[in-house]
C-alpha cells in the first residue's frame, strides 16, 4: 500500500479543517454574510472524493475499488445536499443554514481531484527522480565498456 492513499484524505480533512478555522475570523463574518453561504467546501465530499480520485489515478477508473469509492462519494454528495434542505431552517452562529450548497459540493470535489492529481504527480516524479539517480550512480561507479 502506497502512503498516498492515506495522505489524500488526510490533507483534505486537514484543509477543510483549516479553511473552517480561518472563515470563523471576525472581520470575514459580514462578508460571508453577504455572499449568502458560508464560503467553504464540504470538507466531507473533499475527504472521501480525494480518496476515490486516489484510486481513480492509480489504479485506474475500470477497477472495484474505485466503484466502491465512486459509489460511497455520491452517497456523501447526496446526503450533504439533503441535509442543506432538510436543516434549512436551522441555522450555525454566523446565520448559515446547515448542510451544504451544490458550489460547495462541487468545490469539495474538485479540490479533491487536484489534491489527488498532485499527490499522483509528485509520487510519480520522485520514483522517476530516484531512478534516474540510481541509474547515474551505477553509470558513475561501474562504467560501461570497463570489463
Amino acid at each position: 500500500m502506497s502512503w498516498v492513499y492515506v495522505v489524500a484524505p488526510l490533507l483534505g480533512w486537514g484543509l477543510g479543517w483549516f479553511t473552517a478555522l480561518f472563515l470563523r475570523l471576525k472581520p470575514l463574518r459580514p462578508l460571508l454574510k453577504r455572499l449568502g453561504y458560508g464560503g467553504s467546501f464540504s470538507t466531507n465530499t473533499c475527504v472521501i472524493a480525494s480518496a476515490a480520485a486516489m484510486i481513480g489515478f492509480r489504479d485506474g477508473i475500470d477497477t472495484a475499488d474505485f466503484s466502491v469509492a465512486l459509489a460511497m462519494t455520491i452517497t456523501v454528495m447526496i446526503d450533504s445536499t439533503r441535509r442543506h434542505r432538510t436543516n434549512s431552517r436551522l441555522k450555525n452562529d454566523q446565520g448559515v443554514p446547515l448542510g451544504h450548497h451544490f458550489e460547495g459540493i462541487l468545490a469539495g470535489a474538485v479540490l479533491a481531484i487536484v489534491i489527488a492529481g498532485t499527490l499522483f504527480y509528485m509520487e510519480t516524479w520522485t520514483e522517476s527522480f530516484l531512478e534516474r539517480t540510481a541509474n547515474s550512480l551505477r553509470v558513475l561507479v561501474d562504467p560501461p565498456g570497463r570489463n
